[in-house]
């Protein structure tokens, strides 16, 4: 998975979902192209769950470098 530029991150889990990753890309057809050659080459159908909102979260402490 980590081998697709389009991957930013992976997590491993010790569940029966045990590998939650994040695929960008510039459009939606080329994540869907992604996803569905990660399920050929694994054998293994991937839960694709589309960012439906980004949101950010505030720390709320400034970080500063001395």
């Amino acid at each position: 998975v980590s081998a697709y530029p389009e991957v930013n991150h992976n997590y491993s889990r010790e569940h029966r979902i045990n590998l939650w990753f994040v695929v960008t890309g510039p459009d939606r057809d080329r994540v869907t192209k992604v996803i569905a050659e990660i399920e050929d080459r694994t054998g293994i159908a991937v839960l694709d769950l589309p960012l439906v909102e980004a949101y950010r979260l505030e720390l709320g402490f400034p970080l500063q470098w001395n």
